[in-house]
């Protein structure tokens, strides 16, 4: 057997031996010669390096791996240790981040750089459930608003939360509430208590409600870039940001009856919770520099003075007024329970699991394939929870709660499809609205059996489009051209640098022109409305909640209870239990969660929370434009997505 014979039998025969023992072929085929013992020296020590860096590796991860698990264990524990509630205490309501429908996983690279503060999440549902609670418990006397710490409240969440707080002050029972600074969203929930309280240096500014975009067309003009634009709907407004220098008189239109409409509302709302004269908070916000300059400059006066503020504490003072009502501690502060540590100790938080006869099933987000963990409706994930509901014998009805600026048309057919099959079967579906069900969020809801919205809720936008930008001109400005051939005339689309040509541009137009038929079919057979009639309060237009029942797009004015109720009605249950599908929980995002929500979690997050983010990323910039650019994704289906309302308060 030759020298190559014996090498190709090694390596056939004792390959797992040749492959991790890079001398045994030499060993095969030559002497040991000192040439091949330093040979030998040297692969030795570097085989020893590997295994050391090998081993290593596997000992830090074993020993992260220990680190998480007992975090999760001491949270749990920490957990399952109970917490007692004082027969004299007061609820704290002390919301951090944003007031949310449906918690997110999104461990993505816009989370990072915010610092963490994004994942900041309070659930909506935990703090009705807390306060709903304290109303019959004897031992909470009063509830305190904390809401410094309040990055995001939307008008919907805070129509809900100021009903239930009127539900718990009609037992007798105090809201307190106490800021050294009020953003107009915390405001407007601190306005519903009885008593309101500013620091004697702290300020409330109103800066109203607007609807602001940033217009591209001059830079794609200056860059050659060639916008194809695809779009049904006059007031589809969610690609003038490629085809203008500003507002169309249509979508100028649209969004001054929708900030007025915000406005109004956030108005009537304080003058009902301060109990002012009609226009007194009017005449305060409008000429708010000269009420400053009279009260010597301090704001905090100005408010005062305008009955916004019932008196000017120091915290301490205010301390002392919560403690007279609900007690105090060894060190005099005032006796406070957390709304977690509240519900823990009534019984957890969220719906009850196991039986219940009406499925709750929860969609927010844009309406996109999960990327990242990133917080969307996954037409995968909401598929398979319908059909879980539709195939359960036990499930009587289905209440979906939409949350969402809608997106890809595709994907919320599918959903739309789904529900309708349980409808197929009986079971009838009913929608909730929270903030916002527009476009492809009502594309979902359409052909419900009934439609449920608050009057700020933001809907509508029936309308279609497509973006699809080309390079060619750009390229041909510093001398790049592109050339080739192809079969069909579609070919084109194997070029990503030319142009896509009349063929594409035409099938396109007529798929959206298409889809915009459908989702005024749709409607017209969900609602039960004249063909005429959807067309003329659709082409892409949003509206309010109030004004969407009065033209037939809502059946009804009401939150998630009224749907449920309304649910169990068409069902005829006298009696009935609740039970939320929620998709599967992903091992490695609750893994990371579990983390993120311990001890070292939260030090991490209060460290990069106290690093400012980068100047070039201004406040919900990455999830607006993360959004955006789903639209310039090639191959993507046409978008029923309301842009606009992305950037609305």
């Amino acid at each position: 057997m030759s020298c190559r014979d014996k090498h190709v039998k090694t390596l056939t025969v004792d390959h797992s031996h040749a492959l991790t023992n890079p001398g045994g072929l030499w060993h095969a085929c030559a002497p040991i010669g000192s040439n091949a013992r330093k040979f030998m020296a040297r692969s030795s020590i570097w085989q020893r390096i590997g295994n050391g860096i090998t081993t290593a590796r596997e000992v830090t991860l074993n020993l992260l791996f220990l680190l998480i698990a007992a975090l999760i264990l001491t949270s749990l524990l920490s957990r399952c240790s109970g917490v007692s509630v004082a027969d004299r205490t007061a609820l704290l309501i002390a919301p951090e981040g944003q007031v949310v429908e449906q918690a997110s996983s999104d461990l993505s690279l816009e989370a990072l750089l915010s610092g963490g503060r994004r994942g900041q999440e309070v659930l909506i549902s935990d703090l009705l459930s807390a306060i709903e609670r304290a109303r019959e418990d004897n031992r909470i006397r009063a509830i305190v608003l904390d809401l410094h710490q309040l990055t995001q409240l939307s008008a919907v969440h805070a129509d809900a939360l100021t009903r239930i707080l009127r539900n718990f002050q009609s037992a007798g029972k105090q809201v307190l509430a106490y800021g050294d600074f009020f953003t107009q969203q915390q405001y407007r929930l601190a306005s519903a208590a009885d008593a309101l309280y500013l620091h004697p240096q702290g300020m409330v500014l109103f800066d109203g409600a607007g609807s602001y975009s940033l217009y591209f067309k001059e830079l794609l003009d200056r860059l050659k870039v060639n916008m194809h634009v695809f779009r049904a709907g006059r007031y589809k407004s969610a690609v003038e940001p490629f085809t203008e220098t500003g507002m169309s008189d249509a979508a100028r239109e649209e969004s001054r009856e929708l900030v007025d409409g915000l406005w109004q509302d956030y108005v009537t709302t304080i003058t009902s919770g301060r109990k002012l004269p009609d226009d007194a908070f009017t005449a305060f916000t409008s000429n708010i520099d000269q009420r400053v300059a009279d009260a010597d400059g301090s704001i905090a006066v100005a408010t005062l003075e305008a009955g916004l503020v019932d008196e000017l504490l120091t915290p301490d003072a205010f301390n002392a007024r919560v403690a007279d009502l609900a007690g105090a501690d060894a060190h005099g502060k005032f006796n406070a329970v957390s709304v977690a540590d509240y519900l823990a100790a009534t019984s957890g938080a969220g719906s009850p699991a196991g039986e219940g006869n009406i499925a709750l099933i929860r969609m927010s987000g844009p309406i996109f394939p999960r990327v990242d963990g990133e917080q969307v409706i996954d037409a995968d994930e909401m598929t398979a929870l319908i059909r879980r509901a539709r195939e359960d014998d036990g499930i009587r009805a289905i209440v979906v709660r939409i949350d969402s600026p809608g997106g890809s048309s595709f994907h919320s057919e599918l959903i739309r499809k789904e529900l309708e099959l349980a409808q197929v079967t009986g079971k009838p579906v009913v929608v909730s609205m929270a903030t916002m069900a527009a476009s492809g969020g009502y594309w979902i809801a359409a052909t419900a059996d009934a439609i449920y919205a608050y009057p700020q809720t933001i809907t509508g936008s029936i309308g279609v489009f497509s973006v699809f930008p080309s390079f060619a001109d750009s390229l041909a400005e510093i001398g790049i051209r592109s050339d080739g051939v192809g079969t069909t005339p579609l070919s084109t689309l194997r070029n990503p640098f030319g142009d896509p040509g009349a063929p594409f541009t035409r099938i396109m137009q007529a798929n959206v022109d298409r889809l915009y038929g459908d989702f005024v079919n749709l409607v017209s057979r969900g609602r039960n409305l004249p063909l005429d009639r959807v067309r003329e309060i659709a082409e892409g237009r949003v509206w309010l909640g109030a004004r969407a029942q009065e033209i037939g797009l809502v059946d009804a004015i009401g939150g998630l209870d009224d749907a449920v109720n309304r649910a169990a009605e068409l069902t005829g249950l006298k009696a009935w239990k609740v039970r939320e599908f929620t998709p599967p929980v992903d091992a490695r995002m609750a893994l990371l969660r579990s983390l993120a929500e311990s001890s070292l979690g939260t030090q991490l997050n209060s460290l990069l929370a106290s690093r400012p983010p980068p100047a070039f990323l201004p406040s919900g910039a990455f999830g607006h434009w993360k959004t955006l650019s789903r639209l310039l994704a090639p191959a993507q289906h046409p978008m029923a997505l309301c842009t606009a309302c992305l950037a609305l308060p």
